[in-house]
């Protein structure tokens, strides 16, 4: 079945002093199973290099979670997850793919990846929460691996990195097909580096050196820090230290609910600052196109908050509006999902410049601060 997530999100904060609501119960999380073929089709290149067999290991700050679908009659949001491990979903498939391929006097290569997370989107009616489609689904991969090479099945260097998003248009939803044309491009480009290796290439490695740099979690602050100190984040880096720039601030909507942010400046006059985000009250906000969008950490990153509840929930109903959060007496709107019947989008992809296949904004990119999937 194809998906789309085109669907709304509103988020609440109560303004200042008013009577706290009842929290509510968030709904049981939904999975969906990534399915792998067990007979895919792949071959080598011609005339590439010989190769004696392929290891495989990941390592991803979250190797359970993959993404998100829809599920259902109701269109409730689902967890997408693999039945197995994900390393031995990784070495399996790679097996199946290319053992026909191997020969016993090649060369040995070792792949470490580092980053894998799927998404789908489909078009709709610009003005109708109708599942319309209008344009080709789109699925995305976005994946992120080393590829390493040993002559003698011991020491490896480091011969390339692929670091992208992968989009295939009418791609159904299962995504065993996108992780299968990731493993096909990493491939192509180990095979197509492995020719040109300079002889001077330096640094060589075992298996367990490069294992061992692999899994060494990065200490980040925001991460690991049991609070969250309160004031603005003037850049991505202060957020991921967990130190606002300051607390002297204020925040001006204009008629058109655009949010900014000032500070006294010189003469007494108001100066415009450039922030990443904001942490008020314990809650952290990213800042982006002028409005306020609230997050939470889930594992080792950040995701819009409510996103899987609320788009259940707002997917079956009537859409909704964004309420407020409360600064003393003026009260800024919070982002709806679904503002002016638009989605959140990952625009940060600089050769996905379509809005029609630009994929829904889910969480934060860790490594750069911005929207991501």
């Amino acid at each position: 079945m194809k998906t789309t997530l085109l669907s709304i999100l509103t988020f609440s904060v109560l303004v200042a002093n008013a009577q706290k609501e009842k929290k509510q119960i968030p709904p049981k999380e939904k999975f969906v199973t990534i399915r792998m073929s067990k007979l895919p089709m792949a071959e080598f290149p011609r005339n590439s290099i010989r190769v004696s067999g392929i290891t495989v290991i990941q390592s991803l700050s979250d190797s359970f979670r993959m993404g998100y679908t829809l599920k259902g009659m109701d269109n409730a949001v689902a967890t997408l997850k693999f039945s197995k491990p994900l390393s031995q979903i990784l070495q399996e498939q790679v097996k199946r793919m290319y053992k026909h391929e191997y020969k016993k006097d090649g060369a040995a290569i070792f792949w470490v990846v580092k980053e894998l997370r799927f998404g789908a989107k489909s078009g709709a009616t610009a003005n109708s929460f109708t599942r319309i489609v209008t344009s080709p689904d789109c699925s995305f991969t976005r994946f992120n691996a080393d590829a390493y090479i040993s002559d003698d099945g011991n020491l490896f260097k480091k011969i390339c990195t692929i670091d992208t998003v992968l989009v295939v248009l009418n791609m159904g939803s299962e995504h065993g097909p996108d992780l299968e044309n990731a493993i096909r491009v990493l491939l192509r480009r180990t095979l197509l580096a492995a020719e040109h290796i300079p002889e001077q290439n330096s640094v060589k490695m075992t298996i367990e050196e490069i294992s061992n740099e692999a899994s060494q979690q990065v200490n980040i602050p925001i991460l690991t820090d049991g609070n969250y100190h309160e004031g603005i984040y003037t850049g991505f880096g202060k957020f991921l230290a967990n130190k606002p720039s300051e607390n002297a601030y204020e925040i001006v909507m204009d008629k058109k609910k655009k949010v900014k942010f000032t500070t006294e400046g010189q003469n007494g006059q108001r100066d415009t600052i450039e922030i990443w985000g904001l942490c008020k009250d314990g809650k952290i906000y990213k800042y982006h196109n002028e409005t306020l969008i609230p997050i939470k950490k889930e594992g080792h990153r950040f995701i819009i908050s409510d996103y899987v509840e609320e788009t259940t929930r707002l997917n079956n109903t009537t859409p909704g509006f964004g309420l407020a959060i409360g600064y003393g007496l003026l009260s800024i709107p919070i982002f709806s999902y679904q503002k002016k019947n638009r989605p959140l989008l990952v625009e940060s992809i600089p050769y996905i410049d379509d809005p029609e296949r630009q994929p829904i904004a889910t969480c934060i990119d860790m490594k750069t601060g911005e929207l991501s999937f």
